[in-house]
């Protein structure tokens, strides 16, 4: 499974900025930007939707299943130790399906905020293209933007956090203490064992640090608040957009917040690639 940072190095930071913080990239036609707007809309609702759908349908691991799941590795380990074959372990569709339910999330998270805030507050590129607030098109966006504020900027932060947290809870009952000291000493060997589908956004992290790609979320909800809130093209969102790259890069540098040095520099250099 690859990683929750890295599938952000290589989709979600790049992309997402180059498909829409630049307002400037599209024309000034209205068909353009309400198609470029449904899709956003459309995708982000029903990838959340669907998200939300497996989290509720996804039942909690217990003790049994993690013992099975232990059982099961030592028996491919000692399978692989007389066949001296590498180790491999398959991963199900399932899982691969909702991994990209997660990077969708992230990667259509900065759009669908960006594009919701610049149409309810009637951004200088909307105004340019609609008398707001004064003809039905806008007020059909506005009450577009609305649904992707509540469903998307709101929602997608507080499903990974209830993810992390319905994981960091199971752990907590498998482990049977809740001494900080015993808990970080066997998250590693734990997030390596058990099989959950949304894995891949906690089991990079240390155990310290595990709600950071939900902050990271709220991170970029800032970020496009400023684009839009700050005339565009000007020193001060100039100063205020590094001002939040650099704060963001600051606590990745300081707290190291991945078990791998290289994903604590892949974070780092997702962060700058936009500046």
């Amino acid at each position: 499974a690859l990683p929750f940072p890295e599938m952000s190095l290589l989709v979600w930071s790049p992309l997402a900025m180059a498909i829409n913080l630049d307002f400037a990239s599209l024309d000034d036609s209205t068909s353009t930007f309400e198609t470029f707007f449904s899709i956003i809309l459309i995708v982000s609702v029903i990838n959340n939707a669907t998200l939300v759908g497996v989290l509720a349908l996804r039942k909690p691991q217990t003790k049994e299943n993690i013992h099975q799941s232990i059982a099961a590795l030592a028996e491919a380990l000692e399978e692989a130790k007389l066949t001296k074959k590498p180790l491999s372990r398959k991963i199900p569709l399932k899982t691969r399906a909702t991994q990209l339910l997660i990077v969708l999330a992230g990667l259509l998270y900065m759009p669908a905020t960006q594009q919701a805030i610049a149409v309810i507050s009637c951004h200088p590129k909307i105004s340019c293209l609609y008398d707001c607030y004064n003809e039905p098109s806008h007020d059909a966006l506005v009450a577009g933007g609305i649904i992707l504020l509540l469903l998307v900027t709101l929602t997608t932060p507080i499903v990974f956090l209830v993810i992390v947290r319905r994981a960091m809870k199971q752990y907590c009952e498998y482990l049977n203490s809740f001494d900080p000291i015993v808990q970080r000493e066997h998250w590693v060997s734990y997030v390596s064992i058990i099989t959950d589908p949304f894995l891949s956004l906690y089991s990079s992290l240390k155990f310290t640090f595990v709600y950071t790609n939900g902050y990271s979320l709220l991170m970029r909800a800032v970020l496009c608040t400023v684009f839009i809130a700050i005339y565009p093209g000007t020193t001060e969102q100039f100063v205020a957009l590094c001002s939040v790259y650099s704060l963001w890069a600051l606590f990745i540098a300081y707290s190291q917040p991945y078990q791998m040095a290289h994903l604590n520099q892949i974070v780092n250099v997702a962060t700058i690639i936009p500046l």
